[in-house]
């Protein structure tokens, strides 16, 4: 079954899903995509926005300066960056750490805070998301 998953992924580089944590290792978290039944992983050296400590005892990853948890049954948005089919692996990135990083730069560089303030209001259609919280 994880060959066909593979292959179908291998056509849908770059694409976006909804996903959830399901489970977690010292260097990275799997997330199985909703309604696809496909799960690859988001590895910790993809996440730059913190360095993240593996707490055995809770299963979460969480971040050091920020705080930041990923734990079991978190929600979260993710692209394919990769697939490998002789080893049979679905690599993701998360997507909003690619926003606030661009969204981070603006900042730096003296752009005005509007478009920032615009997707925390939930302009992106997920206003649910814990993304958009500030």
């Amino acid at each position: 079954m994880k060959v066909k998953q593979v292959a179908f992924m291998a056509n849908h580089l770059g694409d976006e899903y909804a996903g959830v944590i399901s489970g977690i290792l010292p260097h990275g978290f799997f997330v199985r995509l909703e309604n696809m039944g496909v799960e690859g992983m988001v590895r910790v050296s993809s996440i730059d926005d913190d360095y993240y400590h593996f707490d055995e005892k809770s299963f979460r990853l969480v971040g050091r300066r920020t705080g930041r948890v990923f734990r079991l049954g978190d929600a979260v948005r993710v692209s394919v960056m990769r697939v490998d089919r002789t080893r049979n692996e679905i690599d993701l990135f998360m997507i909003e750490q690619q926003v606030k990083r661009t969204e981070r730069r603006a900042r730096r560089s003296g752009a005005s805070g509007a478009g920032r303030s615009d997707r925390c209001e939930g302009d992106s259609g997920d206003s649910g998301s814990i993304w958009n919280r500030t």
